[in-house]
């Protein structure tokens, strides 16, 4: 046991994948974690219900692999599952449950997530996962997408429900082409050797092979620049940035807000913590966002969303109170014990100044998150905020940073779809009275 302890000490404070052994060197379970050392050592640091537990009490030792962010810990978690079978994995698990990224055999290979029992409808020529959660499977396309723009609707039977989004009159570009998520091979703009290249690339980075990634990058991008492809070489470069500089967006899940030592779920917690933030470019499509802690777990049903009415101006500290005194509008919805702003010095002044003119007694914090959203400095006069540990902090800042920023996404591309003449604005959005407080 004392060389357990002394593993457990040396484990590092970073994104990766764990394994637990048995004293037979057998495989228990496979974990991804953002922190290897907090992850970990939670399991030796709180109660478990009856399954974990005995897992917990077999273990005999622990191997990590790091990995440069919480999203390539997702990918290689889910490749090392499929290859070992861990039975702590699988024990009361329907397989059927199960979600996969996957490749389609088809003229033009979709990349789709397909849950187990929707595989042989769909011409499938491989597969990455099982992923517990298709939600989470879906995130990780969202980032990858990002750095690799991959084809995902069905050119053969299209959405005749929805043909705006993924069909351009002008060009036969999809939606996602216009927007830079798809690189435009369904409408011909790119060649289709080129797009299995990437495809190709795309399977590299799924199996957890990053370096490999890069240096295909690298290469590649040397020989179009020697060969005078300038444009393409640049689109290379873009792509092999993104991939180097990852940062760990919305893949925190919901086990690990669950899987916290018992000194971060003792009283010091306020039953209702509400966490606050603003999304915007430069005052255009301007969204706020309400995520809800509640007894010491995400609440993700008591989510708001609002659409900020007033002029586009990029003002957050304006918007912020107009967010405030808009959510305080709603007392059936129940009052939090906590208000937390995702800013500055600011941010904190102008909820305080909202709750005050309301009367009202509710702690309110903000915490800063600086340029690269690194930062976790707390600012507060009341002693309740201090008590509350700052992880758990941290994580619902960039929880409510998550549903904004995907609140504005969708405002940005419902006005790109909208006709030139009737764009929404914010003007003629109050005109309407158009309200968002209700959940996602």
């Amino acid at each position: 046991m004392s060389s357990l302890k002394d593993q457990l000490k040396a484990l590092p404070d970073s994104p990766g994948v764990y394994c637990f052994f048995d004293a037979s060197d057998r495989r228990l379970y496979i974990g991804k974690a953002t922190s290897l050392k907090k992850r970990v050592g939670s399991y030796f640091l709180k109660a478990h219900d009856d399954r974990i537990g005995a897992m917990v009490d077999q273990i005999a030792s622990i191997d990590t692999q790091q990995t440069a962010s919480a999203l390539e810990a997702l990918l290689l978690e889910a490749e090392m599952i499929k290859k070992y079978i861990p039975p702590y994995n699988v024990m009361e698990k329907d397989d059927k449950t199960f979600a996969y990224i996957a490749i389609t055999k088809e003229p033009i290979p979709r990349v789709i997530v397909v849950r187990a029992t929707h595989q042989s409808s769909i011409p499938i020529k491989e597969l990455y996962g099982p992923y517990t959660s298709a939600q989470t499977a879906r995130t990780a396309l969202k980032l990858i997408r990002r750095i690799f723009p991959f084809h995902s609707h069905n050119t053969n039977t299209g959405h005749p429900k929805r043909p705006a989004r993924h069909t351009n009159a002008t060009n036969k570009l999809c939606f996602d082409a216009t927007i830079g998520l798809c690189s435009g091979v369904c409408g011909g703009r790119q060649p289709i050797a080129e797009y299995r290249k990437t495809l190709a690339r795309l399977r590299l980075f799924l199996k957890g092979k990053r370096e490999r990634t890069i240096a295909s990058l690298k290469r590649t991008m040397r020989q179009a620049s020697k060969a005078q492809q300038y444009e393409q070489a640049a689109r290379l470069r873009d792509q092999l940035h993104a991939l180097e500089h990852l940062r760990d967006i919305a893949i925190i899940t919901r086990d690990e807000f669950d899987c916290l030592p018992p000194k971060l779920s003792s009283y010091h917690i306020p039953h209702r913590i509400e966490a606050y933030d603003i999304s915007h470019v430069f005052g255009q499509e301007a969204v706020g966002s309400m995520v809800v802690f509640t007894n010491g777990k995400i609440d993700s049903q008591e989510y708001r969303k609002f659409r900020i009415r007033r002029r586009p101006t990029p003002d957050d500290t304006r918007m912020i109170s107009e967010v405030l005194h808009r959510r305080l509008n709603h007392p059936e919805w129940r009052y939090p014990d906590l208000l937390l702003i995702d800013g500055g010095r600011p941010q904190l002044h102008a909820a305080q100044q909202v709750v005050t003119m309301r009367n009202l007694v509710i702690p309110v914090a903000a915490l800063a998150k600086g340029p690269e959203r690194k930062n976790a400095d707390l600012y507060s006069s009341d002693p309740m905020a201090k008590l509350v540990p700052l992880p758990i902090l941290i994580r619902l800042r960039d929880e409510a940073h998550r549903f904004a920023i995907r609140y504005h996404r969708q405002q940005k591309r419902k006005n790109l779809l909208a006709p030139t003449n009737t764009i929404a604005t914010p003007q003629t959005a109050h005109s309407q009275q158009f309200m968002t407080e209700n959940p996602k």
